[in-house]
């Protein structure tokens, strides 16, 4: 090869190959299709996982992240939340514009700063993408007892398996209760169940399942008594069949009752005299009743200690349901202190008593929680030991024991408390188990508590013309975990500051955690020259914002979806590529790379072959042209002619 003069075209083609090069690269550097699965990252379920390198020379990271088809969310917040890490640490600023069609999430623009920005010590890293919460499932097992059914048996098991772990909760007859399991498999049993109709459903943090009914129709077993009557006369031999029964009479105390008198009185419909077993400060006392009519039975207490207390009844293989009731008694100021009565009196109201209650407190609208117990030592001892401790749980899973601090003892009649100070980690129900102990004695009390309070909060707030009308819409989202109904929101169009125009939007409910979107329409030929202001009002508070005149503001709003540079880059002169992404796609961009660079080096260093007959023409016609130059100034001068022409090439 022969070294050639640099052309305009070989440039051109030069410039070719590069932009080749770049396609191929943007081409791999696609990001891969997402990973449907599920993944537990900052202590939350994902069902999407996504990798992406890249190199300290990019300021920003802009990526696209696609749902699985048909991937409708809980809530559109769900596909919202993303967490990004690379794994030592994690990215928190980020934004995401979110595309979805009637609640299903189609995809999402990623945004984030590169934290290796202008890095000397790292030149690459890799992040991980998860999104799009997982959908948490529940179903019922076979065995679990289906909706409407009509069971012949006094005991059932329920068992509900779970998609992804965590720990649910029986709603039992309106009432929570825990369950027994571990991952996604719980079972709650119920037994002895009287003849009725009972309602259950199983719950998680943010997944019910459907409401069941079912009824007990249970035939029990008979019970036989033989009677032998023998006299001079005749013998007798009867056969008497009775099929016992027993539940609590409308008399007694419902289950849950708070009572303003220090007595309790059970009064229960039974074949038979039935056991009562009474609990006590954990500790178990049983009692027997007295007939006080035909099939009705009873048993008295009076003089009982505020507290918490539970109580069952038995008869045979039967069993009534437990029932609680708590004591919030208050000692009138004049008392006969030598009144008697012939009821029976519980240990509680005995030498050894303590009355204390639960309090909880939240300074709205914080997350701050005081736990605080009341004491007071009802008794005629010293009471030398109390400690207390509170387990706080978050949809039937547990989050952590509290140690509650306070008066270490009490004489008679002396008071004091316990309490201990807590932030909750979001705004949420939580439910609250306190036990104190005192003198080798227990008094258990629980609570369900909420914390925070309704709080809407501007999720997007835009104007545009469209003709002679104007379209104003105003997003809310509902940060509170319960709905906020009957929102309507008012705008106010200006004129300079005076309000010459408003119109409210439709009302609308809130959902718990969900933004809705409200509209209005307003005749003016240009909106955004004047100033635009939403006001809400909602749950006793306002919520106002503006939109300036002459400029639009999108307040707290998704950013503006920008199409994703493909994130790949030059480096310095050898004009190697790198791809984002991982794995295979890296290394074939980088022999891509390599070949393509190699030709252009080629391109450009060397001479590429050309035409003889073309070059000969035009070496022939230059060379002519400079003797016939020659000629006509040797002409000119008077000088003789050589005697020949010049040489030519390629002769």
């Amino acid at each position: 090869m022969q070294p050639h003069d640099f052309k305009p075209r070989r440039f051109v083609l030069a410039s070719g190959m590069l932009l080749i090069l770049i396609a191929i690269v943007f081409l791999l550097g696609s990001e891969n299709a997402p990973i449907t699965g599920s993944f537990i990252a900052g202590n939350e379920y994902f069902s999407n996982i996504q990798g992406i390198t890249a190199t300290s020379e990019l300021a920003e990271i802009s990526t696209e992240i696609n749902f699985p088809e048909s991937y409708m969310p809980i809530s559109l917040d769900d596909c919202r939340t993303v967490f990004i890490t690379d794994s030592i640490n994690t990215i928190t600023n980020y934004s995401l514009s979110l595309a979805e069609e009637n609640g299903i999430c189609i995809s999402a623009n990623l945004v984030f700063a590169n934290p290796i920005y202008n890095s000397t010590e790292i030149n690459e890293t890799s992040y991980t993408v998860y999104f799009g919460k997982s959908l948490q499932k529940i179903t019922f097992s076979s065995e679990t007892p289906a909706n409407n059914a009509i069971l012949t048996s006094n005991n059932i098991v329920i068992t509900a398996e779970l998609s992804l772990p965590e720990v649910p909760t029986l709603v039992w007859n309106g009432n929570n209760e825990p369950m027994i399991g571990n991952g996604t498999t719980w079972q709650a049993s119920k037994a002895n169940l009287s003849n009725a109709d009972y309602t259950f459903k199983v719950i998680t943090e943010k997944v019910t399942t459907g409401l069941r009914t079912i009824t007990m129709n249970y035939t029990i077993p008979l019970v036989q008594n033989q009677t032998d009557t023998t006299n001079s006369t005749n013998t007798t031999n009867t056969n008497i069949t009775i099929i016992p029964w027993l539940s609590f009479t409308s008399a007694t105390p419902a289950n849950g009752t708070t009572l303003t008198t220090n007595a309790l009185v059970i009064t229960l419909n039974a074949s038979f005299s039935p056991i009562v077993e009474f609990n006590s400060s954990g500790t178990i006392y049983t009692y027997s009743t007295t007939q006080s009519e035909t099939n009705i039975w009873q048993k008295s207490f009076t003089g009982m200690a505020n507290g918490l207390y539970k109580y069952r009844a038995y008869l045979g293989n039967l069993s009534t349901e437990i029932r609680y009731v708590r004591i919030n008694y208050t000692v009138p100021a004049t008392n006969t202190s030598n009144q008697t009565t012939s009821a029976e009196q519980t240990p509680q109201a005995q030498a050894e008593s303590l009355q204390a209650e639960l309090l909880i407190i939240n300074s709205k609208p914080s997350k701050d929680i005081t736990f605080n117990i009341p004491l007071k030592n009802t008794g005629t001892r010293n009471i030398t030991s109390i400690s207390g401790t509170v387990e706080v749980y978050k949809a039937g899973s547990f989050l952590e024991t509290i140690d509650l601090v306070g008066t270490p003892s009490l004489l008679p009649d002396e008071t004091g408390q316990l309490s201990a100070q807590w932030a909750a980690p979001e705004f949420e129900k939580y439910y609250a188990d306190a036990k104190v102990v005192w003198n080798s004695q227990s008094f258990i009390a629980s609570q369900n508590f909420t914390v925070g309070e309704p709080l809407l909060e501007v999720e997007k707030f835009a104007r545009e013309q469209n003709g002679a009308k104007a379209k104003i819409t105003l997003t809310l989202a509902n940060r509170w975990i319960e709905p906020i109904n009957a929102v309507n929101p008012k705008f106010n169009i200006y004129n300079g500051s005076q309000i010459v125009s408003s119109v409210y939007t439709s009302q609308q409910d809130i959902p718990a955690k969900s933004p809705v979107e409200f509209t209005a329409e307003f005749e003016i030929t240009d909106i955004q020259s004047v100033k635009v202001d939403a006001v809400v009002e909602y749950s006793g508070k306002t919520l106002s914002q503006s939109l300036e005149a002459a400029k639009t503001q999108v307040i707290a709003s998704e950013p503006p979806k920008v199409e994703a540079p493909k994130q790949s880059g030059l480096s310095g002169i050898t004009g190697a590529f790198l791809k984002i992404g991982e794995g295979n796609n890296k290394i074939t961009t980088i022999i891509a790379s390599a070949v393509l660079l190699a030709g252009l080096v080629v391109l450009v260093g060397f001479k590429l072959p050309r035409d003889r007959k073309k070059a000969y023409i035009e070496e022939y016609k230059r060379r002519a042209k400079l003797w016939q130059e020659y000629v006509q100034k040797t002409r000119q001068t008077g000088q003789p002619l050589p005697p020949s022409k010049p040489n030519l090439p390629f002769q």
